[in-house]
């Protein structure tokens, strides 16, 4: 499959958001045993926070925006760092356990307000190749008869619904239809529209001044 794997469990890793992240090592500090135990790279934010690198990569992350990506902390809510660009807007929220949540206020337009916190809806594109010929068959006859394979389903397809972090924000979720997207569909390939949420907590939005708007 065409999937990085994660470092710590080393199963396959969706590019969905609030589920995963990329730790680079350039972020770490020369005497970091991240480095010698190579514990950076693709990972599940799942696996980050049952691990012993979440607090060493919260403490990395926030000096990286500060000092690198010029971000300035507006916040602190509990066990969460928040901060925001003052030129783009874009806000990092960086939970101790590793966890870190990215948005732009403009996705908090919409949200849908739950028990948890808040929903965000997310909307890109996904290209997946499978190395099951019989997988493939299965997710391009959905598309093409129901116009949806549910993101659950394929998490669990994948052996990772274990290691997804906020399965609410998938309930939702699910790959589209998208013609123009189909004729990708060569080998063992399958392309469509991934749509689903991020589910931020409340308390970060009001942090930024997003708790009111609907």
């Amino acid at each position: 499959m065409n999937l990085e794997s994660c470092f710590l469990c080393r199963r396959p890793v969706l590019e969905l958001r609030g589920q995963f992240t990329i730790l680079h090592p350039y972020q770490l500090e020369e005497g970091d045993e991240a480095i010698e135990h190579e514990a950076y790279g693709w990972c599940h934010l799942a696996c980050l926070v049952g691990s012993e690198w979440g607090r060493l990569w919260h403490d990395r992350l926030r000096t990286h925006f500060l000092t690198v990506r010029g971000y300035h902390e507006v916040a602190e809510v509990g066990p969460m760092r928040v901060l925001q660009h003052p030129r783009t807007e874009d806000v990092v929220a960086l939970d101790r356990d590793g966890v870190m949540l990215a948005f732009h206020p403009r996705e908090a337009a919409n949200k849908r307000a739950v028990a948890e916190g808040c929903l965000l809806r997310v909307r890109g594109e996904m290209n997946l190749e499978f190395d099951d010929a019989e997988q493939v068959a299965l997710i391009r006859a959905a598309l093409s008869e129901d116009g949806q394979f549910p993101l659950l389903r394929l998490v669990d397809m994948l052996g990772i619904a274990s290691v997804i972090l906020t399965p609410r924000a998938l309930e939702r979720g699910a790959l589209r239809f998208d013609k123009k997207l189909k004729r990708r569909w060569g080998g063992r390939w399958v392309s469509a529209h991934a749509d689903y949420e991020l589910l931020v907590p409340r308390e970060v939005l009001a942090c930024v001044g997003l708790a009111g708007r609907t």
